[in-house]
């Protein structure tokens, strides 16, 4: 604030005076006995009690706006009435909420309506000092008025404080937030219970700061709110960092074509999106409507004042302009005890025009409020109704922000003069003495006043607590908005100067309407000439806008320091190494067998393979220091590398149901199907990226740290609600698979891989809630992911280890015999009429007959072509000559004697080849043989099957054997 600027607007107040002195003088020279009933009174005295048995205070309210012309008065406003009846309440009730304070002494009230005009509320008050008007009935004595509450703005403050400033009353004001107040040698009666601007500027740059807007745009009243206001915020601005792109001034006049200018300079630098108004509720609405005008809907964020907070009758018919505002309001709870709001809330939703004489303009704003009409009263809005409907109330009303400081100045005003009484008046134990009531009072009550209750500095005047909350307007349609409406979002303590805002929660809009995130506002060169950059010298370079950029957005690239990122870098190691040998191991195993040319039976375990490969490279995102690129890494990768992992294993599942039940899946169905359940995590993730692009923010705790923001532990939870899904099916799923023997009973160890996931979630999850702190969230996210893939690629994998290490030439695996079956026999028998077996000796056996038998004695015939003794075995269903993908190799078993029909007796054969034969060998179903043995194994008499017989293979729907892979 420059002294040029004190200078003139002290200047401006004193000719105001002169000029009202010499007017009032020549134009009102003897009107002692006009009287006027446009103002509020509580009745103190009766004319009779003495002088010490009574006060009264005043009240400075600005309960209309301002006429058309200097005589008249506009509409009434609701932020008027509100303070006005908190001030006759304070008033009427002090003595009940204090009892020991001011004892024997009635207290008295006269308000006055300034019309939002400094001029006319000074005419007011002189016509009442200088006796040129009477107030009330009996007339109160200027006198037995001990001081005043009021006025809310500022420039009515400065110029009626001049005023008063050779001894008047001491004045309180609940609103007046102008920096120039706090000049002691200027206005030496002049106190506030609100914080001055240069508080307030404060809490704006803190908040700016805070959202990294380090370019705005500046738009002020001229008047001496915006103009003090806008040299306190350009210093404050500039000590910051933070550059003023464009300022521009709201006249006086507010004509539309000078609006319109306003308007057009802000597109200009639309890519400064933020704009700070400082200016009175009046100059936004003008400025709204400018906008509108213009339809610049979404182009700009507004960042409004105390002036400005979570008034609906500012924003209120042009919702739309508004949308995203950013505002302060002044936080009162501090200030008032919240039983002294309360009550003063129940006494307002019980005002009725009836019940009411106190308050002249009261009928006024009811006709207001509920669109209705008196018929003493006038009617310029031109209601309909009259008011008659004594069921109306103000019950949901919501107060305005300065009540709770209009009712405090009251309680320091009172308490104040008690104290004073107390200290001045002695031998008195009630009523006032003389010394408090003539003309040396001002000075004794005024010292009294700034000392009560700790409450105000007293060097400048200002209440030593100042406390803020932050709002912003917003389209909502769930409550408590139901369409537009202020959200509470963060608030800020000045005398800690804490700053508690959550970023994530200021909603911005675009043109359309549409909710933006990250919003950002820069200039709209490059480099900011007018913030005084310029371009970097040859051979190096800058990016811009500087301000914008942290270290860490330039690309540097190294590990976290936490102690967790070296353990983790360890096994993330160790875990890509693990995957990468075994599938070396896989493809160099299988290589030059069928499935080399079937790779249709591979590509689930393959892609299974690539999901925890991808799981272990995401997490070396959480081993870097946060950069944009790390953190959309962390967002995306966590997710889908979970989906991708879960995905096959849900596909696998489907296929062996499918299996039992309807048929094996054809491959393209499989891929749909993986794709399908796969994509969905990729949708979830892509929105979360565009509709909030990967960022980086300084953390609270320490500013030199950064981390990811819009990637708060809460919201990462819930981007894998999907995945979770996954899982339950896939435990679900497993336990109907179970009895499957398919594929080497693989249904068992997705059921273990899915089943252990569910723990191991749990307390990753778990402990993240319970430690509340970002250091916490990012080892547990990370150490999740690490464990799951882990626990996926041992459960699934480690089995198929042992069967590729007994895997055959013709790539078959030679399983371990189990309890459940016995080992299965296939013999080599004799060319056509030398050989049979019992039951088939008359007929013409083929080359080679297995029989595949179980503990039960129950088996199928399993036949092999001719020439395939050593290569292929077929179930009677095979369409081709294919290797049996779980069959086991043969085993050589000792010579058994066969008998023959050749004379002789008994001829030995040659080896007899035995194979352990599972029951997918046996397509469908085949004449099952109830056989003996003989104690030599060689196979005895049979009969014919029961049909009752439970005989079922588990692949009896198979198209081919070869479809279903073990891999």
């Amino acid at each position: 604030m420059t002294l040029t600027s004190i200078s003139r607007e002290t200047f401006i107040a004193n000719i105001k005076v002169v000029l009202f002195v010499v007017l009032t003088s020549v134009y009102c020279p003897r009107v002692a006995t006009l009287s006027t009933k446009n103002y509020a009174f509580l009745k103190a005295h009766d004319g009779v009690e003495s002088r010490s048995d009574y006060l009264y205070l005043g009240g400075l309210f600005g309960v209309r706006l301002s006429g058309e012309s200097s005589d008249s008065c506009g509409a009434v406003r609701a932020r008027g009435i509100h303070n006005l009846e908190a001030f006759l309440w304070a008033v009427q009730t002090y003595k009940e909420r204090y009892p020991s304070s001011l004892r024997g002494i009635k207290i008295g009230a006269l308000g006055f309506d300034s019309c939002s005009d400094g001029f006319h509320l000074q005419q007011q008050v002189a016509n009442f000092r200088q006796g040129l008007v009477s107030y009330g009935e009996p007339p109160v004595d200027p006198q037995t008025l001990l001081g005043y509450v009021g006025p809310e703005d500022s420039e009515e403050a400065i110029s009626l404080s001049a005023y008063l400033a050779t001894g008047g009353p001491t004045i309180v004001s609940n609103g007046a937030t102008s920096s120039l107040l706090s000049n002691k040698n200027k206005y030496p009666y002049f106190v506030r219970t609100v914080p001055s601007d240069k508080i307030q500027v404060k809490a704006v740059i803190r908040i700016l700061l805070k959202l990294k807007w380090r370019y705005v745009q500046l738009i002020h009243s001229d008047n001496t709110y915006g103009n003090t206001g806008r040299d306190s915020f350009s210093s404050a601005a500039a000590e910051a960092g933070i550059c003023i792109v464009n300022e521009r001034k709201i006249p006086s006049s507010m004509s539309g074509e000078e609006m319109d200018a306003v308007l057009k300079s802000l597109e200009d630098n639309r890519n400064t999106k933020a704009v700070v108004v400082l200016a009175k509720g009046q100059y936004v609405r003008v400025l709204l409507a400018a906008a509108t005008t213009r339809n610049v809907r979404g182009l700009f964020t507004w960042f409004g004042t105390t002036e400005w907070a979570n008034d609906v009758s500012v924003v209120e018919g042009m919702e739309e302009q508004a949308e995203g505002a950013v505002t302060l309001s002044l936080e009162s709870s501090s200030m008032v005890k919240e039983d002294n709001l309360m009550q003063f809330g129940e006494h307002f939703a019980e005002l009725k025009p009836q019940n009411n004489q106190a308050d002249p303009w009261f009928k006024q704003y009811w006709s207001d409020t509920f669109h209705c009409y008196f018929p003493d009263v006038p009617n310029p809005n031109g209601y309909s109704s009259v008011c008659g409907d004594i069921s109306a109330s103000l019950a949901n009303t919501e107060l305005d922000v300065f009540v709770p400081y209009t009712i405090k100045a009251v309680d320091a005003i009172l308490g104040g003069i008690d104290n004073a009484r107390r200290n001045t008046c002695q031998l008195l134990s009630e009523g006032l003495c003389d010394e408090l009531i003539d003309e040396r009072k001002s000075k004794r009550i005024f010292d009294s006043i700034i000392k009560y209750g700790n409450l105000f500095n007293q060097s400048t005047g200002d209440p030593r607590i100042a406390d803020y909350k932050i709002y912003n307007y917003r389209r909502d349609e769930i409550p408590p908005c139901n369409g537009h409406c202020y959200v509470s979002i963060g608030s800020y303590s000045a005398s800690s100067n804490v700053l508690n805002i959550d970023e994530a929660r200021v909603h911005t809009y675009n043109v359309v309407g549409m909710r933006t995130y990250d919003a950002k506002s820069l200039c709209s060169q490059n480099p900011c000439t007018v913030c005084g950059e310029t371009p970097p010298p040859i051979g190096t370079t800058t990016e811009y806008p500087t301000g914008m950029v942290t270290p860490d957005d330039k690309g540097s690239v190294r590990l976290r320091k936490e102690s967790w990122v070296i353990p983790l870098l360890t096994l993330v190691c160790i875990g890509v190494m693990l995957v990468i040998v075994f599938d070396i191991y896989l493809l160099s195993k299988i290589f030059g067998t069928p499935y080399m040319k079937h790779w249709r039976t591979m590509w689930l375990g393959q892609l299974l393979l690539i999901g925890i490969l991808l799981s272990y490279l995401t997490l070396i995102a959480f081993i870097l220091t946060p950069t944009k690129a790390t953190c959309g890494i962390i967002r995306f990768g966590v997710g889908v590398s979970y989906a991708m992992c879960f995905s096959v294993l849900l596909v696998k599942l489907m296929i062996l149901i499918s299996s039992e039940s309807f048929g094996y899946l054809k491959g393209a169905f499989q891929v749909l199907m993986f794709l399908f359940a796969w994509g969905i995590q990729i949708v979830i993730d892509t929105e979360w990226l565009l509709l909030r692009y990967p960022a980086v923010t300084r953390t609270a705790s320490d500013a030199n740290v950064m981390t990811c923001k819009y990637a708060d532990f809460t919201s990462q939870v819930q981007s894998l609600v999907y995945v979770m899904l996954l899982i339950v099916l896939c435990t679900g799923m497993a336990i109907r698979t179970s009895r499957i023997s398919t594929n080497h009973r693989e249904g068992v160890f997705i059921g273990l891989s899915a089943g252990f996931a569910i723990p191991i979630w749990l307390v990753w999850i778990l402990v993240g809630m319970l430690y509340n702190d970002p250091d916490v969230h990012d080892p547990c996210l990370a150490f999740g992911l690490l464990v799951t893939a882990t626990v996926i690629l041992f459960i699934m994998f480690l089995p198929k280890v042992r069967q590729l290490n007994s895997m055959g030439v013709e790539g078959i695996y030679a399983e371990d015999d189990t309890p459940e079956f016995a080992p299965s026999i296939v013999q080599a028998i004799p060319n056509s009429g030398q050989a049979g077996i019992t039951g088939y000796a008359n007929t013409k056996p083929p080359s080679i007959i297995g029989y595949a038998s179980s503990k039960t004695g129950e088996g199928s015939v399993i036949l092999l072509p001719n020439g395939s003794h050593n290569n292929t075995l077929r179930g009677p269903q095979s369409i081709e000559s294919a290797s049996v993908r779980s069959a086991p190799i043969g085993h050589n078993y000792p010579q058994k004697r066969y008998n023959g029909n050749q004379s002789g007796g008994d001829t030995i054969r040659s080896t007899t080849r035995v194979l352990r034969v599972t029951n997918d060998l046996t397509g469908r179903k085949t004449p099952v043989l109830n056989r003996k043995t003989d104690p030599d194994g060689n196979p005895g008499s049979s009969r014919p099957p029961s049909r009752n017989s439970d005989s079922k293979s588990d692949l009896g729907k198979l198209q081919t054997i070869t479809d279903l892979g073990s891999l």
